[in-house]
């Protein structure tokens, strides 16, 4: 009986933690200047947590905008359990973009799997 209760122990921990796979990686920060002008450079700082017990190999943060046709991607981190990591993300404005509002995803991948997605907001001057 004490062997039955163990597998199913067993099996309820590995669950959960299956379960929860996605909330094991945390923004802690993301700070850029909001008001841009074509043809700039921004570096987006980004600070990542790792809440879980296990270790995070092959992170990535990847900054994106159709709208705007921005593409940039940190490099691969490595983050052991509770570790955290500050790093920027360039980021370059093309020159041909509109004055307007738009809307970037900032996306926290590991191992290629999309673990979060956060969506802010810039202002093209």
């Amino acid at each position: 009986m004490n062997f039955k209760f163990l597998l199913f122990c067993m099996f309820c921990f590995a669950f959960s933690s299956m379960a929860y796979a996605s909330e094991s990686i945390h923004l802690s920060a993301i700070r850029y200047e909001e008001s841009v002008e074509a043809n700039d450079y921004i570096p987006i700082y980004i600070r990542v947590k790792n809440t879980d017990y296990n270790d995070m190999e092959n992170l990535r943060v990847i900054i994106d905008s159709p709208e705007i046709e921005i593409f940039s991607i940190s490099q691969k981190l490595d983050l052991s359990r509770f570790d955290v990591a500050s790093f920027n993300v360039p980021v370059m404005i093309p020159y041909y973009i509109n004055r307007g509002e738009y809307t970037f995803r900032v996306l926290i991948l590991d191992d290629g799997n999309v673990r979060r997605s956060y969506y802010r907001s810039i202002y093209v001057e």
